[in-house]
């Protein structure tokens, strides 16, 4: 046997030599060498020279193989049988890295990419790879390109592209003050004392555009007035983030970590 430790799709060459135990047989055994994989038959080899071999490269990957060989006898040599040999099989696998720059900074409502390098180590991947983001700032989402890569797809570069939420802006309004303290009761007492100058202009026979002027100038104080009962506050976080891509092909996971930064 050529080897007892082998990668997956990697040939594999089982050997096997009959001889007389008594060594008292003439000639060469002739026949054919049965071998085994955990019981099921592989294949049967014709002796050649007392020896018969077969290559096989289709050993299933992340198996555990345990090989035997048995030969049936001829005329002059007696059925005999091997010791058990176990081969393992590397399970499928892949890399996978953040290949650019693995820190970005943004501000809120912008996006952040970053490239990763994906490849299988046997030619192949355990399964459809797919891509998922872990540690994600409140409201991002994360989009991957390609998004799904085939068994077969080889090797590949994955562009990740994270997009942070806009910042928020909340409007407040400052409570109101009680009747007692002269909140509510200010545009009443105004609009008293606005009816009472009216009544004394009257009588005192003032021109009609002074009122006028008043009642502007009364109008623009209401209007300070009520607007300082609100204000507004934008809501924005400037932190660091880590985020953990995730590769996953098959029951196989990778993953790489990346920086989001948020102004």
């Amino acid at each position: 046997m050529s080897s007892t430790s082998i990668t997956p799709g990697q040939s594999v060459t089982l050997t096997a030599t009959v001889a007389d135990a008594s060594a008292g047989s003439a000639g060469t055994p002739t026949g054919t060498v049965n071998f085994y994989d955990n019981g099921t038959l592989l294949n049967a080899a014709a002796l050649s020279a007392g020896t018969a071999s077969y290559t096989i490269a289709s050993l299933t990957p992340g198996s555990s193989n345990v090989i035997t060989a048995t030969y049936s006898g001829s005329a002059n040599f007696a059925a005999s049988s091997s010791t058990a040999t176990t081969i393992a099989v590397a399970a499928l696998n892949f890399t996978f890295a953040i290949s650019g720059s693995s820190t970005a900074t943004v501000i809120p409502g912008q996006s952040a990419t970053y490239k990763a390098a994906i490849a299988p180590l046997y030619g192949s991947y355990p399964g459809t790879v797919s891509f998922t983001a872990t540690g994600l700032p409140a409201g991002a989402t994360a989009a991957f390109s390609p998004s799904l890569i085939a068994a077969s797809g080889g090797a590949h570069t994955v562009t990740v592209t994270i997009t942070t939420a806009a910042v928020t802006a909340l409007l407040h309004r400052a409570p109101s003050r009680p009747a007692s303290s002269g909140g509510r009761s200010a545009p009443l007492a105004l609009a008293f004392l606005l009816l009472l100058g009216a009544g004394m202009l009257r009588r005192r026979g003032m021109m009609l555009r002074g009122l006028v002027c008043a009642l502007a100038l009364i109008g623009a104080g209401l209007a300070v007035a009520g607007l300082s009962g609100c204000s507004a506050s934008f809501v924005q976080g400037s932190e660091s983030y880590t985020v953990t891509v995730t590769a996953t092909a098959g029951s196989v996971q990778q993953a790489a970590a990346v920086t989001l930064k948020v102004q």
